[in-house]
């Protein structure tokens, strides 16, 4: 066991990778894997990691700075494909803690 990391906080981490690994759905990138790599070195941490797919694009909030605000019925479709993937994931048990439009990728 890795002892530099609360059980809590490690437990809860694997917890949402697993609910997260049940999520099929076209706006949210797939759990592809999960582990630990054991500390380099003593006094090191081990490192807890997730592997999400890559989803080519750019950021929304990257896009409306290029680009200028877009048009009502653009944002709304936006609106409705995050509200999509969000449900799938709240299907799953999930709350995304830190949605804003740096973490929507536009393809």
């Amino acid at each position: 066991a890795d002892d530099t990391i609360p059980a809590d906080l490690r437990d809860r981490f694997l917890s949402e990778v697993r609910a997260l690994a049940g999520v099929t759905h076209p706006h949210v990138a797939a759990a592809l894997d999960a582990g630990v790599v054991p500390a380099a070195g003593p006094g090191l941490p081990a490192l807890h990691y997730l592997a999400l797919e890559y989803v080519p694009g750019g950021d929304l909030e990257q896009f409306v700075y290029d680009h200028g605000p877009q048009p009502v019925p653009v944002a709304c479709e936006w609106g409705r494909q995050v509200a999509a993937g969000l449900r799938a994931a709240h299907d799953a048990g999930l709350v995304h803690r830190d949605l804003k439009p740096s973490n929507l990728v536009l393809t």
